[in-house]
């Protein structure tokens, strides 16, 4: 049984050091067209056909966050009740540009009005204007944590999340540069704050409850940083998950 990872859309891990010696199950998607930034039906049905035996509480390390609404169509194959926790410096929740085309701007847009079995999401990290140009019906059902209020991650993670099974999901664009370097505009979060509200939200929805956990949000190659502080992030963030295991 694997508990790690990674999907492949871009190539990015082979530049990667983090999974060294820790074994991954690698799924190649780079074949698949038509999935940069959008994603068009067919592609889609495609990726879920390739990542349908996942298993369960595994980490997924699912490229840049390019391909973030990869998390929707891995949450589609949860078939019970649950909750989901999102880290992300923007909403994804913006309508469509054009047709009805999944996107990494809008996945959760679609996974809120789709997703039978979703009971509540909450969404920590980007700036409070961001809430405001978010559709009225969308508020009702997604519980949002600012950057400006992060202190009040805590307090929310253990009032709304207790209930149910918890699906994770980290774009590393709510953090700051120091800790992550993304091809989208980023936030002040610190990797030490990222993983104690991890810590917090598997405490609180118990031990064997985390459904899975995914990451996105890899430096992108143009950015040329080095050491890429995103391996170092992807590292920690993979020690973190491995001890919850070991605690279980």
């Amino acid at each position: 049984m694997c508990d790690f990872y990674l999907l492949d859309l871009s190539g990015i891990y082979t530049r990667k050091k983090f999974w060294d010696g820790n074994n991954p199950v690698r799924i190649d998607l780079r074949d698949i067209s038509g999935t940069n930034c959008y994603c068009e039906e067919q592609s889609a049905a495609e990726i879920r056909e390739r990542t349908k035996n996942l298993c369960r509480n595994s980490i997924r390390f699912i490229d840049s966050g390019n391909y973030h609404y990869v998390s929707f169509l891995l949450a589609g194959s949860v078939k019970e009740p649950f909750n989901m926790l999102v880290f992300d410096h923007h909403t994804d929740m913006q309508n469509p540009q054009f047709g009805d085309i999944l996107s990494c701007g809008g996945w959760i847009r679609y996974l809120i009005k789709d997703h039978l079995y979703l009971k509540k999401l909450v969404l920590i990290g980007p700036p409070r204007m961001d809430f405001q140009e978010v559709d009225d019906d969308l508020k009702q059902k997604v519980i949002f944590v600012d950057q400006e209020h992060e202190q009040k991650a805590e307090e929310v993670i253990r009032t709304e999340l207790a209930e149910f099974p918890l699906y994770i999901s980290v774009d590393k664009d709510v953090l700051d540069k120091e800790y992550a370097v993304t091809a989208w505009t980023q936030g002040t979060m610190s990797d030490q704050v990222l993983l104690r509200l991890l810590g917090e939200a598997a405490g609180t929805a118990g031990a064997g409850r985390i459904l899975a956990v995914d990451v996105c949000g890899e430096q992108p190659p143009e950015a040329g940083r080095c050491p890429d502080p995103n391996d170092r992030t992807n590292a920690r963030i993979l020690n973190w998950y491995r001890g919850l295991q070991d605690e279980e």
